[in-house]
């Protein structure tokens, strides 16, 4: 990882009082490289990427709330020269490229319209690769507590964010990315992390671990 990435990770740990994201992007990072790994892809690279998929939370804008990181953190590694970075910051909240994307769709958004204009283009402009999907997929098995099985994160965003009728699609959306890189590693994305069903943290419906 370069020094500037380093730097902002510590600047994180030094100065963030709430820091369950950026240990729920440890674990995605975790699984990232873990899943490059079993692509035959670049684990560095993949664990750079997950580590910072979420850093837009950082921002003055987010920090509070954590509301559209993605456009933030694009921002933020785009400034510091590292948009090979950045665009995970976008890509990993939009599992299908259309303009239908579901952190653009919250009724109480209050993205501007010309940040809502630079995600969509952004999206038009790339095709997805295969760190993209790793991303996204990793980011669906952490939470700040540790590793998770897809029911769970599901769980977790339904109790902390409610269940707006975008994320049925959403869901559906997780588990056909979930097959599509199963098929490439020929195997269960949950054995790529030892043990990882032992170590996965399960919420009960009150949202208590």
């Amino acid at each position: 990882m370069k020094k500037e990435l380093e730097n902002l990770i510590n600047k994180v740990k030094n100065e963030v009082s709430n820091t369950g994201w950026l240990t729920h992007s440890f674990y995605v990072a975790d699984i990232a490289k873990n899943l490059a790994n079993e692509m035959g892809l670049d684990g560095d690279f993949a664990y750079t990427a997950g580590l910072f998929h979420d850093i837009g939370r950082l921002t003055p804008q987010t920090c509070k709330s954590g509301t559209f990181h993605e456009v933030e953190g694009y921002k933020l590694l785009t400034e510091m020269g590292f948009s090979d970075i950045g665009r995970f910051c976008i890509t990993h909240g939009a599992l299908i490229k259309t303009d239908k994307i579901s952190y653009l769709e919250d009724p109480n958004t209050d993205l501007s319209n010309d940040d809502k204009k630079l995600c969509i283009e952004f999206l038009k402009s790339i095709e997805y690769n295969d760190y993209d999907k790793i991303i996204q997929l990793a980011d669906c098995m952490a939470v700040k507590e540790g590793y998770v099985i897809l029911e769970q994160r599901i769980l977790d965003l339904i109790r902390r964010r409610g269940n707006p009728s975008y994320w049925s699609n959403y869901f559906k959306d997780i588990y056909k990315l979930k097959k599509e890189i199963e098929e490439k590693i020929n195997k269960s994305v949950y054995k790529v992390i030892p043990d990882f069903i032992d170590k996965a943290i399960l919420f009960d419906y009150n949202g208590e671990i």
